[in-house]
């Protein structure tokens, strides 16, 4: 994912390196990258696995456990961030994730409130051209404003939607509809498009 991201968009993507976990690879991450950092386990989803490290002990206790080094700058923000959900070629619903206070993580999961208001603009039309770069048609992204820039943090196709159920948008009547306006039924109804499921 955040390698398809630097194909088409590497300024809006956080400082990150990759790596595998191997002791000369901690080093280089601990040389390279001020504390505090973020590292994240790989496969993982809901604000689980995406760490704060804060002192070189936060980062051995991470790296000693994954096999993978996945490490992003810190971005300074104002508690919150952006999930802009794409279904099929529109933004299909965005809201803030607003982080309980004091709190690292954003995640309704994790505690986060939402908020639908002042959504910008400019943030919708990055994350709709990132979409129709990487031919995606069904992803939730997440968006992080800092400095007056913004930056996208990854995008997940089975992403939480607490969020989306509490504004009362229903995901699977949008993805249904979607399907319908592409593709031909597979089975007898009235004519429609040529092309076929």
């Amino acid at each position: 994912m955040t390698r398809a991201l630097w194909t088409v968009a590497p300024e809006h993507v956080p400082y990150t390196e990759i790596l595998a976990s191997t002791p000369s690879n901690i080093e280089k991450v601990l040389e390279t990258f001020p504390f505090p950092f973020v590292a994240k386990e790989v496969r993982n989803s809901m604000g689980r696995g995406t760490f704060l490290i804060k002192n070189e002990y936060d980062f051995y206790q991470y790296a000693n456990q994954n096999d993978v080094l996945y490490v992003q700058e810190y971005l300074e923000n104002d508690g919150k961030d952006l999930r802009i959900c794409v279904i099929g070629k529109d933004i299909f619903t965005a809201y803030w994730r607003v982080g309980a206070e004091g709190e690292f993580l954003h995640n309704v999961a994790q505690g986060g409130s939402l908020c639908f208001e002042f959504i910008p603009q400019e943030a919708c039309d990055l994350v709709l051209n990132v979409s129709k770069q990487l031919n995606i048609n069904h992803a939730g992204f997440d968006v992080l404003v800092s400095g007056g820039h913004f930056y996208i943090l990854e995008f997940n196709v089975l992403f939480g939607n607490m969020g989306i159920t509490k504004s009362g948008l229903s995901v699977e009547k949008a993805i249904y509809e979607y399907l319908l306006s592409e593709f031909v039924p597979p089975f007898p109804t009235s004519p429609t498009t040529k092309k076929v499921i």
